[in-house]
Formats: C-alpha cells, structure tokens, sequence
C-alpha cells in the first residue's frame, strides 16, 4: 500500500510539474503574442479604410486581451490546474489569427508564409540559433517571391510577413533570454545564500561549543566550591542543583539530592527546623536577606553535621521565586 502510495505522489507530482510547465509557455506566449497583436491592429488601423479596418482591429483587440489575461493568470501558482485550458485559449487565438490571415489572402504563397511564421516561433523557443536560421530562411523566401510577376504587391506583403516573425522571433529570444537570465540570478541568489546559511550554522556551532565551555568552566569552578552550593524551592523541599560536594559532606549524591522531594526536611534535626523554617520564609518575603542560620543535619551514616547555611531568594522564569545559597560544613 505504501509502495502504491509513493508511486500516486510520484504521478502527481509529474502531472503538476507538466502542467506548471504548460502553464509557463501560456505566459511566455502571452507576454511575446501581446505587442505582436497591438503591433497587427495598429497596422490594420491606419492602413485599412475604416469599415474594413473596424472588425479587424475588433478582432485583434479582443486577441491582445485574452492574451493580456492568460499572461497575468499564468503568474499565479493557484492557477496551474488550469494550464492546459489556458493553453487550449490561447490555441485557439492563434488558429483564428491564422484563419483570418489565410481567408484574407487569396495566395498560395500565404499558406508557406503563416507556416514560416508559426515554425520561427517553435523554433525560436529552442535557441538562438534557430532563431537566425528562420530569419534567414524568412529573407531568402522574400527575396525569391519578390521577383514574380506581382512584383511591389507581393514584396509588400511578404516584407510584413517577414516583419511580423522578425518581430515574433526577436521578442521570443528576448523572453527566452530573459527567462535565462532569471534562471542565472535565481541559482546566483541561491550560492549567495548557501554561503550565508554555512556562515550562520559556522557561527551557531561556534557559539554552541564557546558555551558548552563555559559550562564546564562554571561547574568545575562550583564543583571546586568548599561548601554545597544548591538552588531550591522557598520551602526547601524540592531542590532543583546541588554541587558534587554534598556527597562528601553528607553522603548524598546531587542526584538523590534533585529527585527525592524533602530529603533536606528528612535529614534535619527536629529542633532546628522552626528556625530554618523561618528564615527562609523571611528571605522568600524579602524581609531578611541574606539569610544565614546554622543547624545540624544527619548524614547518611547516621553521624551529625553541622552546617551554616546563607541563602538569597532569586526570582525565576514564570514570575516565581526560589532560594539560592551555599552550604559551610562546621563539624
């Protein structure tokens, strides 16, 4: 099932990735038919009597607004489910461009002339040298058709074909260019912040061992302490660090220190409690700080020992308090 899985996500994945690339040459296209098509209705206008010139500008209007839309949809990334029917808009654009071309013009020769056009714009979206190739082939068609009969008429429309996919073809490696460009800048902006992001988990990694130092200089200097230094709760029941030195003052590891609540109320002697108690309670309230109160405590042994203990409240993340001191064996 899982095997099934990964190859439907795989399927999807290809089926996205082709309809983003449909979607890609619907913009491309839009972007390079657009001023081709204000450039065809401009020339149409001003050369064409005005009844004759109106539905032809009409028609390539309406084809640079289409083109206009499908150019700012294909921008959007939501829009890529519907890359194939965009493409199938623009599609039919064209086809109606090449059907008007071909009705218009009653000649032979304008059916290789709109086949030239529509290879240089599949050639041209390879590269550049196909692009000079078609330009060239487009010259040498003009300058051979222009020696028929017809003479200046037909020099005349061949010299706009051949400016149209001369237009067409530059435009088209103009975008194709600039898509490179982009491509070059995108991967140059990626090394640029490859290198940064290895300068940042450089400098991550050299803080994290400076620290890492650090904290083994202030345990060992703690550690180094001749007394118990510890943190608690303002009870003094939960204790939260106690220096490696309590085990050789009292016979308790740090550990059993930490994880066995009220161990400190335990080891206590009964009548020093009330005063411990107390003094802390006055630390905790801030009415006594620092404290220091002396009392006997029972090792592990069961021997006796007498410890003076300072403490101070320190404030904690949360907004709550604890107590922090140090431990001086007397005995």
């Amino acid at each position: 099932m899982a095997t099934a899985q990964r190859a439907g996500d795989q399927g999807l994945d290809a089926d996205t990735e082709r309809d983003r690339q449909v979607l890609e040459a619907c913009g491309t296209l839009a972007i390079v038919g657009l001023p081709a098509l204000v450039v065809f209705a401009a020339y149409n206008a001003l050369t064409l009597p005005r009844a004759l010139a109106a539905p032809i500008v009409i028609h390539y209007g309406a084809l640079a607004a289409l083109f206009w839309i499908v150019g700012r949809l294909a921008r959007r990334e939501r829009f890529i489910r519907y890359g194939h029917a965009l493409a199938a808009l623009l599609g039919a654009g064209v086809f109606s461009v090449a059907l008007h071309v071909l009705r218009a013009r009653h000649d032979p020769y304008q059916t290789i002339y709109a086949v030239l056009v529509f290879v240089a714009l599949g050639c041209v979206m390879l590269s550049v040298r196909w692009t000079i190739g078609t330009v060239a082939a487009l010259t040498v068609a003009w300058l051979a058709g222009s020696r028929g009969s017809v003479g200046q008429a037909r020099w005349h429309e061949m010299g706009i074909t051949l400016c149209g996919a001369g237009t067409i073809a530059v435009a088209l490696t103009v975008a194709r260019g600039s898509a490179l460009r982009r491509l070059a800048e995108l991967a140059r902006t990626d090394r640029q912040r490859r290198r940064q992001l290895e300068r940042t988990l450089e400098a991550a990694e050299k803080e994290i061992r400076e620290r890492a130092r650090a904290e083994r200089r202030y345990a060992q200097l703690v550690d180094d302490v001749e007394g118990i230094v510890w943190e608690a709760d303002a009870r003094l029941d939960r204790f939260h660090f106690v220096s490696r030195h309590a085990e050789r003052v009292l016979g308790f590891a740090s550990a059993e220190w930490i994880d066995q609540v009220g161990l400190f109320r335990s080891r206590l002697h009964p009548e020093d409690e009330p005063r411990c108690t107390a003094v802390a309670a006055a630390v905790v309230a801030g009415r006594h700080e620092p404290g220091v109160v002396e009392c006997r405590l029972r090792r592990r042994d069961g021997e006796t020992a007498w410890l003076r203990i300072l403490m101070r409240r320190a404030a904690v993340e949360g907004g709550g308090l604890r107590l922090r001191g140090l431990m001086v064996d007397l005995t």
